[in-house]
Protein backbone atom coordinates (compact mmCIF):
# COMPACT_ATOMS: atom_id res chain seq x y z
CA UNK A 1 0.00 0.00 0.00
CA UNK A 2 1.42 2.75 -1.00
CA UNK A 3 2.64 5.39 2.02
CA UNK A 4 2.37 2.68 4.68
CA UNK A 5 5.48 0.93 6.29
CA UNK A 6 5.53 -2.77 7.20
CA UNK A 7 6.75 -3.69 10.65
CA UNK A 8 9.67 -5.64 8.69
CA UNK A 9 10.54 -2.71 5.98
CA UNK A 10 10.89 0.05 9.31
CA UNK A 11 13.88 -1.62 10.84
CA UNK A 12 15.67 -1.37 7.16
CA UNK A 13 14.48 1.75 6.45
CA UNK A 14 16.02 3.04 10.07
CA UNK A 15 19.04 1.12 9.32
CA UNK A 16 19.97 2.67 6.16
CA UNK A 17 18.97 6.09 7.53
CA UNK A 18 22.01 5.14 10.12
CA UNK A 19 24.32 4.18 7.51
CA UNK A 20 24.12 7.11 6.07
CA UNK A 21 24.60 9.76 8.60
CA UNK A 22 27.15 7.32 10.18
CA UNK A 23 29.16 7.51 6.22
CA UNK A 24 28.75 11.46 6.36
CA UNK A 25 30.45 11.75 9.74
CA UNK A 26 32.79 9.57 8.38
CA UNK A 27 33.99 11.40 5.15
CA UNK A 28 34.13 14.68 7.85
CA UNK A 29 35.86 12.95 9.81
CA UNK A 30 38.45 11.58 7.30
CA UNK A 31 38.99 15.24 5.93
CA UNK A 32 39.53 16.33 9.84
CA UNK A 33 41.95 13.83 10.30
CA UNK A 34 44.34 15.34 7.65
CA UNK A 35 43.25 19.05 8.95
CA UNK A 36 43.58 18.67 12.76
CA UNK A 37 43.22 21.81 14.28
CA UNK A 38 46.49 23.54 15.80
CA UNK A 39 47.17 22.33 19.51
CA UNK A 40 45.41 19.17 18.67
CA UNK A 41 46.14 16.41 20.93
CA UNK A 42 47.74 13.56 19.35
CA UNK A 43 50.68 10.89 20.65
CA UNK A 44 52.14 10.07 16.95
CA UNK A 45 51.94 11.01 13.39
CA UNK A 46 50.42 8.25 11.78
CA UNK A 47 46.92 9.50 10.07
CA UNK A 48 43.71 7.61 10.82
CA UNK A 49 42.79 6.61 7.36
CA UNK A 50 41.90 3.08 7.35
CA UNK A 51 44.38 0.50 6.18
CA UNK A 52 42.91 -1.98 3.83
CA UNK A 53 41.58 -4.96 5.48
CA UNK A 54 40.99 -3.06 8.73
CA UNK A 55 37.99 -2.94 10.75
CA UNK A 56 36.04 0.44 10.87
CA UNK A 57 34.03 2.09 13.44
CA UNK A 58 32.24 5.15 13.04
CA UNK A 59 30.78 6.73 16.79
CA UNK A 60 28.47 9.44 17.17
CA UNK A 61 28.73 11.01 20.66
CA UNK A 62 25.92 12.68 22.68
CA UNK A 63 25.18 13.97 26.54
CA UNK A 64 24.78 11.59 29.69
CA UNK A 65 21.02 12.61 30.46
CA UNK A 66 21.35 13.76 33.88
CA UNK A 67 18.48 15.80 35.42
CA UNK A 68 20.36 17.95 37.89
CA UNK A 69 23.21 19.60 35.04
CA UNK A 70 22.56 19.41 31.74
CA UNK A 71 25.60 17.93 29.82
CA UNK A 72 26.08 20.03 26.20
CA UNK A 73 28.59 17.18 24.87
CA UNK A 74 28.14 16.36 21.76
CA UNK A 75 30.93 15.05 18.59
CA UNK A 76 32.00 12.17 16.77
CA UNK A 77 34.69 9.66 16.39
CA UNK A 78 36.24 7.22 14.42
CA UNK A 79 38.24 4.06 15.66
CA UNK A 80 40.17 1.23 12.75
CA UNK A 81 41.63 -2.14 13.99
CA UNK A 82 43.67 -3.76 12.14
CA UNK A 83 45.28 -6.80 13.99
CA UNK A 84 45.99 -5.35 17.37
CA UNK A 85 46.73 -1.83 16.18
CA UNK A 86 43.86 0.15 17.25
CA UNK A 87 43.59 4.28 15.26
CA UNK A 88 41.37 6.58 17.12
CA UNK A 89 40.53 9.79 15.59
CA UNK A 90 37.69 12.25 17.94
CA UNK A 91 36.25 15.37 17.78
CA UNK A 92 33.98 16.44 21.05
CA UNK A 93 32.61 20.13 22.16
CA UNK A 94 30.60 21.20 24.65
CA UNK A 95 32.84 20.11 27.26
CA UNK A 96 34.38 21.88 30.48
CA UNK A 97 36.96 24.46 28.72
CA UNK A 98 40.28 24.65 29.75
CA UNK A 99 40.07 21.29 31.91
CA UNK A 100 41.11 17.60 31.74
CA UNK A 101 38.94 15.45 30.09
CA UNK A 102 39.00 11.55 30.93
CA UNK A 103 38.04 9.65 27.89
CA UNK A 104 37.74 5.77 27.48
CA UNK A 105 36.65 2.89 25.08
CA UNK A 106 33.96 0.76 26.70
CA UNK A 107 32.46 -1.91 24.67
CA UNK A 108 29.13 -2.12 26.58
CA UNK A 109 25.66 -2.32 24.87
CA UNK A 110 24.60 1.01 25.19
CA UNK A 111 25.01 4.50 26.33
CA UNK A 112 23.24 5.34 29.92
CA UNK A 113 19.39 6.27 29.70
CA UNK A 114 17.77 8.87 32.52
CA UNK A 115 16.42 5.81 34.48
CA UNK A 116 20.33 4.94 35.16
CA UNK A 117 20.12 7.49 37.73
CA UNK A 118 19.66 4.50 40.54
CA UNK A 119 20.12 6.67 43.48
CA UNK A 120 17.81 9.69 42.36
CA UNK A 121 20.15 12.32 43.34
CA UNK A 122 19.68 13.75 39.38
CA UNK A 123 23.18 12.42 38.10
CA UNK A 124 24.21 9.29 36.80
CA UNK A 125 27.80 8.34 37.98
CA UNK A 126 30.63 7.01 36.42
CA UNK A 127 29.55 3.33 38.38
CA UNK A 128 26.05 3.82 37.23
CA UNK A 129 26.45 3.97 33.64
CA UNK A 130 28.72 0.68 33.72
CA UNK A 131 25.98 -1.89 33.22
CA UNK A 132 25.35 0.27 29.96
CA UNK A 133 28.45 1.32 28.67
CA UNK A 134 30.47 -1.63 30.40
CA UNK A 135 33.92 -1.52 32.14
CA UNK A 136 36.65 0.30 30.53
CA UNK A 137 38.84 -1.40 28.20
CA UNK A 138 41.28 1.38 27.00
CA UNK A 139 42.06 4.71 28.55
CA UNK A 140 42.85 7.56 25.89
CA UNK A 141 45.50 9.11 27.14
CA UNK A 142 47.61 11.64 25.18
CA UNK A 143 51.18 9.69 26.06
CA UNK A 144 52.36 6.71 27.74
CA UNK A 145 50.19 3.60 28.81
CA UNK A 146 46.83 2.77 27.99
CA UNK A 147 46.00 0.13 30.29
CA UNK A 148 42.98 0.27 32.67
CA UNK A 149 45.29 1.62 35.40
CA UNK A 150 45.56 5.04 33.74
CA UNK A 151 41.38 5.16 33.71
CA UNK A 152 42.22 7.87 36.21
CA UNK A 153 45.14 9.49 34.66
CA UNK A 154 44.01 12.88 34.85
CA UNK A 155 47.25 14.62 33.62
CA UNK A 156 47.48 12.71 30.51
CA UNK A 157 44.18 12.80 29.39
CA UNK A 158 43.28 15.45 26.66
CA UNK A 159 42.22 19.54 28.12
CA UNK A 160 40.01 20.84 26.16
CA UNK A 161 40.63 24.32 25.11
CA UNK A 162 39.03 27.48 25.57
CA UNK A 163 35.75 26.79 23.43
CA UNK A 164 35.60 23.52 25.42
CA UNK A 165 36.50 21.42 22.17
CA UNK A 166 38.70 18.30 22.37
CA UNK A 167 40.73 17.00 18.95
CA UNK A 168 42.48 13.68 19.79
CA UNK A 169 43.56 11.10 17.59
CA UNK A 170 46.11 7.81 19.12
CA UNK A 171 47.33 4.86 17.83
CA UNK A 172 47.50 2.36 20.09
CA UNK A 173 48.35 -1.38 20.50
CA UNK A 174 45.59 -3.59 22.36
CA UNK A 175 45.69 -7.10 23.96
CA UNK A 176 45.56 -9.76 20.92
CA UNK A 177 42.34 -11.62 23.61
CA UNK A 178 40.55 -7.62 23.35
CA UNK A 179 41.34 -7.19 19.88
CA UNK A 180 39.85 -10.69 18.63
CA UNK A 181 36.77 -9.94 20.50
CA UNK A 182 36.40 -6.61 19.47
CA UNK A 183 32.81 -5.36 19.43
CA UNK A 184 31.37 -1.85 18.87
CA UNK A 185 33.19 0.78 20.91
CA UNK A 186 31.58 3.43 22.96
CA UNK A 187 33.51 6.53 23.86
CA UNK A 188 32.52 8.12 27.44
CA UNK A 189 33.97 11.50 27.54
CA UNK A 190 33.88 12.55 31.54
CA UNK A 191 34.31 15.98 33.33
CA UNK A 192 32.16 18.75 34.64
CA UNK A 193 32.95 21.74 36.78
CA UNK A 194 30.25 22.93 38.30
CA UNK A 195 28.84 20.66 41.30
CA UNK A 196 30.21 23.24 43.68
CA UNK A 197 31.17 26.73 44.52
CA UNK A 198 34.52 26.01 43.34
CA UNK A 199 36.66 26.79 40.41
CA UNK A 200 38.16 23.01 38.87
CA UNK A 201 37.85 19.90 39.56
CA UNK A 202 37.08 19.63 43.66
CA UNK A 203 35.57 18.03 46.48
CA UNK A 204 32.69 17.53 47.55
CA UNK A 205 31.11 15.73 46.31
CA UNK A 206 33.56 12.98 46.01
CA UNK A 207 33.34 9.89 43.23
CA UNK A 208 32.19 6.59 43.77
CA UNK A 209 35.74 5.66 42.55
CA UNK A 210 37.00 6.62 45.06
CA UNK A 211 38.89 9.83 47.02
CA UNK A 212 38.76 11.97 43.93
CA UNK A 213 36.32 14.64 42.75
CA UNK A 214 33.30 13.31 41.35
CA UNK A 215 33.44 16.18 38.98
CA UNK A 216 36.70 14.87 37.70
CA UNK A 217 35.10 11.41 37.08
CA UNK A 218 31.14 12.58 35.79
CA UNK A 219 30.39 10.79 32.53
CA UNK A 220 28.97 14.33 30.32
CA UNK A 221 29.36 12.55 26.84
CA UNK A 222 28.76 8.68 25.50
CA UNK A 223 29.34 7.76 21.73
CA UNK A 224 27.93 4.79 20.13
CA UNK A 225 29.37 3.27 17.21
CA UNK A 226 28.38 1.00 14.22
CA UNK A 227 30.71 -1.09 12.13
CA UNK A 228 31.00 -0.08 8.44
Amino acid sequence: MTGTTTGAEAPLRMSALRRAVLLTVAALLALATFAMPAGAQEADEQDVYPPAGARVFIGVIGPVPHTAIESAVSGSYVVTLEGTTLQISLSAFGATPNLPHAMHIHTGSACPAAGADADGDGLISVVEGIPSYGAIRVPLTVTGPTGPESALALDRMPVANAAGAIFYRRTIEIPAEFAANFGAPHVVVHGFDGLNATPGYQTPPVSPLGPVPQEATLPVGCGEAAEL
